[in-house]
């Protein structure tokens, strides 16, 4: 796998946690509208980039990554959509 390809799902794998984090913080219920929208933007970004980088492989590196984060990618999806909607 290219260098540059397996750097970019290093830096995608290490932002997990932090965006994961971000939802979490968002889901408590004193999360204010900032915060639900910073996660779901940091969310959204992450998730561009990680379909983006997917479009940009063959299968055998597409399946590579996703055995390497496509299950915590999953579980932050899952996490997403239990976010509420943001507060007016």
């Amino acid at each position: 796998m290219d260098p540059v390809i397996e750097k970019e799902i290093e830096k995608l794998a290490a932002a997990v946690p932090e965006i994961s984090e971000e939802i979490d913080l968002a889901s408590e219920e004193d999360a204010t509208h900032e915060d639900i929208e910073r996660a779901k933007g940091l969310a959204a970004d992450f998730l561009s980039k990680y379909d983006g980088l997917l479009r940009r492989l063959g299968s055998e590196d597409k399946l590579e990554v996703q055995r390497t984060v496509g299950l915590k990618v999953e579980r932050l999806k899952g996490k997403l959509t239990q976010l509420r909607e943001a507060p007016e």
